[in-house]
């Protein structure tokens, strides 16, 4: 069995999507999938959200509701209802392709000492939506781009159709790829062999581990509280301190709707500083020069493994 663990804790239109998205990509699956929201907070319009998308989709949808503790807290505690060997995390704005679920159903024993990331590619359009299906613009977007309330736009022709997101493939001639998300693509086409520096790929949206893994590993760093940022990248780092590799599945492939990051202002310097401290790898917080476009992603990695 395969389980699949979203932490949630708002941002109820793309959680809909998501589950909307996951429930058309398991009744195309033959192999055993489970669901597992983790309610992290509490909150009632999430857990409104699973119960009625579970409802419309026929399909059961597992929810946990716990305090809020953050992305790393929540991981951990759906990972430990799951009952699958094979654990796959994604985010709550994620939409998947129905290969992602076949792909990551179908590792066996063999891969029991590899992380797996998938391919993700970025709607940016979407972040101008409330909500991205009925196409409830953001205040921010109704203020810059100076359109009233009740006025249709242009807009309104880029939601998510059912369509979409019964068949997220779709998407593919519109999506978009991050500066990031190819660096990332091409570092492993060109180091597939280098098992140290891999770490940089365990980001989240996602990533499928083996249970027995997460298990030596102790999970994600539950210290990394609510602060947004480099939880799974500290996870990879340490899966690869341990022998464990980290492998990019380019075959897998999930959108991330794009929405505003308000509200973050620090919070990736912080994780960072964190990482390279819990690791004393002063070279971590090189990702901070190349997210500022002052180096490049190898020069990162060389910095974090340079001889001591």
């Amino acid at each position: 069995m395969l389980s699949v663990v979203i932490p949630a804790a708002g941002g109820i239109p793309r959680l809909r999507c998501t589950l909307t998205c996951l429930a058309a990509a398991m009744r195309d699956q033959a192999t055993d999938v489970e669901v597992i929201v983790v309610n992290d907070g509490g909150a009632s319009e999430v857990r409104e959200c699973v119960q009625t998308s579970a409802h419309h989709a026929a399909v059961d949808f597992q929810l946990i509701e716990i305090p809020r503790g953050g992305r790393s807290v929540a991981r951990n505690a759906g990972a430990a209802r799951a009952r699958g060997r094979r654990l796959l995390f994604i985010d709550s704005d994620i939409l998947v392709e129905k290969e992602v679920l076949r792909f990551h159903s179908a590792l066996d024993h063999e891969a029991a000492r590899l992380i797996y990331r998938g391919m993700i590619s970025h709607l940016p359009w979407l972040a101008a939506f409330e909500d991205p299906a009925n196409g409830e613009l953001t205040a921010e977007a109704l203020r810059s781009l100076r359109i009233p309330a009740n006025n249709a736009c242009l807009l309104s022709s880029r939601t998510l159709s059912p369509e979409t997101l019964e068949s997220p493939e779709l998407l593919r001639t519109g999506a978009r790829s991050t500066p990031f998300q190819r660096d990332l693509q091409r570092w492993f086409q060109n180091n597939a062999s280098d098992v140290e520096a891999s770490w940089i790929g365990c980001t989240g949206g996602q990533i499928s581990v083996d249970r027995s893994v997460l298990e030596k590993l102790g999970g994600f760093d539950e210290r990394m509280g609510l602060r947004w940022g480099a939880e799974d990248l500290e996870f990879g780092y340490r899966a690869v301190q341990s022998g464990v590799a980290i492998r990019y599945a380019g075959n897998s492939r999930c959108y991330h709707m794009d929405h505003s990051v308000s509200g973050r202002a620090g919070d990736h310097d912080w994780a960072l500083n964190y990482f390279a401290r819990k690791h004393d790898n002063l070279g971590v917080l090189r990702l901070l020069d190349y997210f500022s476009g002052k180096c490049s992603l190898t020069e990162v990695l060389e910095a974090c493994h340079a001889p001591a």
